[in-house]
């Protein structure tokens, strides 16, 4: 009972985490992601099979279609996701969507990088040529390039709108 009321506490403690608005708390999400994320597509390069491959492309694909005339999360999600599930961690699977629960934050880094007029396509492109090249340094590599990339961008969009 004692270790169940503890996981409760310290679960509630990190969901009030995850709700923050602030720019430090932002970034602290996507810090989280760099290193779990990064982990996963070094698991996806071993793991990658022609099926989930495939649907990476077309994730891709529908993407960089999107991206031009509107804001969309979801196919850049379902990229995210992808990689999540191959990488075959269940508990960095778990973990990754928590980070990612708040359905606000998608969309507000879709709407920060088109702000800073860089793309989210071009660093999933990299990603995924790395995993399904079995590469898993160079997966994990440009995981963490494309969520660096993504504070690079937190960071000037919030002293933009600090000005």
């Amino acid at each position: 009972m004692r270790i169940q009321r503890e996981r409760i506490e310290y679960g509630t403690e990190f969901l009030k985490v995850l709700d923050s608005k602030s720019k430090k708390e932002f970034i602290d999400i996507l810090n989280a992601r760099k290193i779990i994320e990064g982990y996963q597509a070094r698991l996806a390069a071993i793991n990658i099979t022609p099926d989930i491959a495939e649907e990476m492309k077309n994730a891709i694909d529908l993407q960089a279609k999107h991206s031009k005339k509107e804001i969309s999360a979801e196919y850049d999600a379902l990229f995210h996701k992808l990689i999540s599930s191959v990488a075959g961690n269940k508990v960095l699977d778990v973990m990754l969507d928590l980070l990612r629960q708040d359905g606000q934050l998608g969309p507000a880094l879709v709407y920060i990088r088109k702000q800073m007029k860089t793309s989210i396509v071009v660093d999933h492109e990299k990603i995924m040529a790395a995993i399904v090249s079995n590469d898993p340094d160079a997966a994990e590599q440009a995981m963490v390039v494309h969520i660096e990339n993504l504070i690079k961008d937190v960071k000037k969009y919030w002293e933009k709108i600090s000005i």
